[in-house]
């Protein structure tokens, strides 16, 4: 027998809190599909009712959507982890646990045929070189080198790249696919869509 699973009430604010949660700690894109299937591990939640509280999270700058794929896909916005964790304790510790437990499986699954690899060389005592690279199915999907010039910095470029791999990813295709034709140089204003 399936154990019994919260039930939150239809536009509750604890959803908006457990697709924050999901979005927070899915290491893959995390998709629509991937988000629904995270919280109805832990909640009796509809699918087509998560369009409500993902669209408010993004009307409040909670999360924000990109495409990948052509698929809409959700990256936590600076103001999304601070609401995160202020309130993250509200959503309780048993949906929590199933919702983790789902993350881990979809993490797993998704990245297990994949690599990612990141590292730190030094180069002299103020210089080191990070290293990082995504291998998907043995073919690169993005590689990069970066000089440095703190150790510190370095390991965490390091830290983040591995903690937060498919969300540096879509930063740096949503960088790249920029259109800085359109940039006006006096008013500087256009980059914090990329800063963000």
């Amino acid at each position: 027998m399936e154990p019994l699973k919260y039930r939150p009430a239809e536009n509750d604010e604890d959803i908006k809190l457990m697709v924050l949660f999901a979005v927070a700690r899915l290491k893959v894109s995390a998709t629509y599909t991937r988000i629904f299937h995270v919280l109805s591990a832990a909640a009796d939640v509809s699918y087509c009712l998560l369009t409500v509280p993902i669209s408010d999270l993004i009307r409040s700058g909670n999360i924000e959507e990109l495409h990948y794929e052509d698929q809409p896909v959700f990256s936590l916005t600076k103001r999304g982890s601070e609401t995160l964790m202020f309130f993250e304790d509200r959503i309780l510790r048993s949906v929590r646990l199933r919702m983790q437990d789902e993350i881990d499986k979809i993490n797993k699954e998704v990245l297990g045929g994949n690599k990612l690899d990141a590292s730190i060389v030094p180069i002299n005592e103020s210089e080191y070189l990070v290293s990082a690279e995504i291998t998907e199915d043995k073919v690169p999907v993005l590689k990069f080198e970066m000089y440095v010039g703190d150790k510190e910095r370095a390991k965490k470029i390091v830290r983040n790249f591995k903690e937060h791999t498919s969300l540096m990813y879509l930063q740096v295709v949503k960088a790249i696919d920029f259109d800085y034709d359109k940039l006006d140089l006096e008013n500087m204003e256009e980059l914090g869509d990329i800063e963000d």
